[in-house]
């Protein structure tokens, strides 16, 4: 029996409720099981309500960011190869509110940055993404709920962690990866993580 096959069958055997034989698009599982590298894109973006202040947490914004990340890695064992390269959007914080509904809304007086990344390197089964969020100074009710005034407060810096994993791309013959956040599209090409904020998109290509 083919490689292949064998695959498809022993994630059908141990998935069930996931994904059915019938599902399966051979063509595509027989070109990824016959290959041996696989050279991810990896488009981020992120958005969601978030504290733009480091002294008042309550002072959330619609902050927007992005990050794409490039790598080749080795299917067998879900390795990096080399070095991997990213490329850092700019942050941008749109409309302000606040998560305490008794204190007023803080006032963004700077530059937020939501994640600049500093690195980016394999572990085991996953990249691991590394850097500095840099939050903003505001005008922020820091005495509330005893005061309701606006105090400028300054901005600070913070290390960051993030780690996303990294897929077998058989698993986008079979249509699914077992995991409820991670989704592959309709037309078997690429796969979707989603989490904390962030959309990642992974698009593979054959490198050997």
């Amino acid at each position: 029996m083919k490689p292949a096959i064998v695959f498809a069958l022993a994630f059908v055997a141990s998935a069930p409720s996931l994904v059915s034989a019938q599902q399966i698009d051979m063509a595509t599982l027989q070109k990824w099981s016959a290959a041996k590298t696989v050279h991810y894109r990896v488009e981020g973006t992120y958005r969601a309500w978030t504290p733009v202040s480091e002294k008042w947490k309550a002072a959330e914004g619609d902050v927007t960011d992005s990050l794409t990340i490039e790598f080749d890695m080795d299917i067998s064992s879900l390795s990096v190869i080399g070095k991997p390269s990213f490329t850092d959007g700019a942050s941008s914080v749109g409309s302000m509110r606040s998560a305490l509904k008794e204190c007023p809304v803080a006032q963004i007086a700077g530059a937020y940055e939501h994640l600049t990344t500093s690195d980016v390197k394999g572990g085991p089964g996953r990249l691991e993404i590394t850097g500095v969020r840099q939050y903003a100074p505001t005008k922020s009710p820091v005495e509330c709920p005893a005061s309701n005034a606006l105090i400028a407060t300054p901005g600070g810096a913070a290390e960051i962690m993030e780690a996303i994993y990294m897929f077998d791309p058989r698993m986008l013959a079979i249509g699914q990866t077992g995991m409820p956040n991670a989704v592959v599209s309709a037309d078997h090409k690429t796969v979707t993580l989603t989490g904390d904020g962030w959309t990642w998109t992974y698009t593979p290509t054959l490198v050997r």
